[in-house]
């Protein structure tokens, strides 16, 4: 099986063009988490940071696919479709949940996750389709999800008391910290949507072979870097600003404890938020410096991060209805 199969196949064409949607707002709307530090901070001008940051969103969503290729698994193996037909629409009402939902809470100035969002779509297709089920994986899944944001405060918080103390100016770190972020970032949300993807091979009998994975890895990265390449402006005001005041040492703290809980997760093959990691990292960071976490900032993000699974459940189930409805 190779590209062209899936250009050539018309219950495909829909799904890759929303795929490539999803990509583009994932690069437009998480991926300033990765500059928030560097922005807040002075240290680059959102244009720079953003045109820096989309560079190595390209090389980890490339390089991942050789390093991080668990994760694509992973999501791969979640759901279970009864046919190809409804693989193909499973996906588009996944994708197109992606998108709508990430729209609405950018709109909001809030950091959604897609991860959260694209998991809670898939047992939404699969339940309002009545497939053979999805896989109990799902919910190992969203507790990964869940502790690799409690690493993340954890270890910034750890890494803020050590450097707290420190004569240290922080700029150039910080700096490596935002190339490392941004890595990551490609790394963990390329390889997910990448395993996304790759559902549309149950229309072929033979399993994804290496060199789709490579081609669908290529148009992922040049999408996420597209939409980096936005910048993002409202996201970074509401981590680095609103939710709590940040330093160049904190700011480094936050970065480093987001960096580690991902580099964690994606070696293992877990496919984890990080999004919502490095906003938890950011009020650890802040906190192991006295500063106090803006409360309704707080809960804002705290009740789009719980809304986004009920929301997006219901959401992609209705719109597996809808495709079904009008494909029969």
């Amino acid at each position: 099986m190779n590209f062209m199969t899936f250009l050539n196949t018309p219950s495909a064409i829909l799904p890759l063009l929303l795929g490539c949607g999803v990509v583009f707002v994932n690069g437009w709307t998480d991926a300033p988490n990765s500059i928030c530090s560097v922005v807040t901070e002075d240290v680059f001008p959102l244009s720079k940071a953003c045109v820096f940051s989309s560079a190595f969103n390209f090389l980890g969503a490339f390089l991942s696919l050789f390093i991080f290729s668990g994760v694509s698994e992973s999501i791969f193996e979640l759901a279970t479709f009864k046919s190809n037909h409804d693989t193909s629409i499973g996906i588009c009402a996944t994708l197109l949940t992606v998108i709508i939902f990430s729209i609405i809470a950018w709109l909001f100035g809030m950091p959604s996750s897609e991860s959260h969002a694209m998991v809670s779509a898939l047992i939404g297709a699969s339940i309002f389709l009545g497939s053979s089920g999805f896989d109990a994986g799902i919910f190992s899944i969203l507790l990964y999800m869940f502790i690799s944001c409690g690493l993340s405060f954890l270890i910034s918080y750890i890494v803020g008391l050590t450097i707290k103390g420190s004569d240290k100016g922080f700029k150039a770190h910080l700096i490596v910290t935002c190339g490392l972020s941004s890595f990551l970032h490609g790394a963990q949300d390329g390889q997910k949507f990448i395993g996304v993807l790759l559902f549309l091979a149950l229309n072929s009998a033979t399993p994804p072979s290496f060199f789709v994975s490579l081609q669908l890895s290529i148009l992922v990265c040049i999408f996420m870097s597209l939409g980096t390449l936005l910048g993002g402006g409202r996201i970074i005001k509401s981590l680095g600003e609103n939710t709590i005041r940040l330093n160049q040492k904190s700011a480094f703290a936050s970065d480093i404890g987001a960096i580690i809980s991902t580099l964690l997760f994606s070696i293992f093959g877990l496919p984890v938020s990080t999004g919502t990691i490095k906003a938890t990292s950011i009020m650890g960071g802040g906190i192991s410096f006295g500063e106090r976490v803006n409360k309704k900032t707080a809960i804002e993000l705290f009740i789009v991060s719980i809304a986004t699974f009920p929301v997006c459940i219901i959401l992609s189930g209705a719109l597996s209805l809808f495709f079904k409805s009008i494909f029969p």
